[in-house]
């Protein structure tokens, strides 16, 4: 166990620094939306003009806080799942073979999981690759296509690392970090 304990502990910490960053996008990307769409509802209601950069700018903060939060929701477990098979195997009697049941099914669930992000994020690594390439800008704001789509692959790319992380943590039966 203690052999485990030193490299644990460095993706551990780079496990914590990256669910960091992505609070700290979500959080702003949160406060941004709230203040855009607060300064669209005056404009239209009390002065009675439209502005189309606050309805643009707070789709693309969603964009972001939709896939930043995917990889959060990764690793803190907080995604839909099926679980006909797991209620099946909490059926079981036996205790011992129904927690390896259980540690397989859910270690068979990260790596479908891991093998969807790592095509998703090739396919998408080749779209991006194609988008930067071009001098598209969003129609209002003129910002670059790429920053528009640069979240989902970031957000691919996190929720792999927490897969990878939580994969290694249950194969040697380390606790979750708090």
């Amino acid at each position: 166990m203690k052999q485990n304990q030193k490299p644990y502990g460095a993706l551990d910490r780079s496990n914590d620094l990256i669910k960091q960053a992505e609070t700290f996008l979500m959080a702003s990307c949160t406060l941004a939306l709230v203040l855009v769409i607060f300064i669209e509802v005056v404009c239209r209601y009390m002065l009675f003009i439209s502005t189309a950069w606050a309805e643009e700018l707070s789709r693309y903060l969603f964009i972001w806080l939709t896939y930043i939060g995917s990889a959060y929701a990764i690793d803190e477990g907080g995604h839909i799942e099926i679980d006909v098979c797991k209620q099946l195997v909490e059926k079981i009697a036996d205790e011992n073979r129904r927690e390896k049941l259980l540690s397989a099914l859910e270690a068979a669930a990260m790596l479908t999981t891991c093998a969807f992000l790592i095509v998703f994020g090739k396919i998408f690594w080749d779209y991006m690759m194609k988008i930067w390439s071009t001098t598209q800008t969003s129609p209002t704001m003129h910002i670059p296509m790429g920053y528009i789509y640069l979240p989902v692959f970031i957000g691919t790319v996190m929720g792999i690392f927490h897969c990878f992380y939580n994969l290694y943590r249950q194969a040697f039966k380390l606790p979750a970090a708090e």
